[in-house]
């Protein structure tokens, strides 16, 4: 086996950070901290209500699919709230 082959299937195994999108990421972490600092830092944690969660994520996505382009409230893009929604039903799955 080459050494450039065996350098490619490494690569491949590893998680690959140069994929995500940093400027989309930026704009979920920025909704994350509005609402920490509206609710408490973990607020999501204690909540647990991944019903909730799911409802505002779909409000969210339809928000944005009918053309809004910022939250009224934090002046963010709605797919931003959407997956931090998204990102607590997952954390909850995962058992974080």
């Amino acid at each position: 086996m080459s050494t450039k082959r065996l350098t490619d299937d490494i690569k491949q195994q590893k998680q690959r950070w140069d994929y995500v999108p940093w400027e989309a990421l930026s704009e979920i972490v920025d909704v994350l901290t509005f609402g920490g600092n509206k609710h408490s830092p973990h607020g999501w944690k204690e909540d647990n209500d991944s019903e909730d969660d799911f409802a505002g994520m779909m409000r969210h996505i339809t928000e944005g699919r009918l053309g809004a382009t910022s939250d009224p409230e934090t002046g963010k893009h709605p797919f931003a709230h959407a997956a931090c929604r998204l990102l607590f039903m997952l954390a909850r799955e995962l058992e974080v």
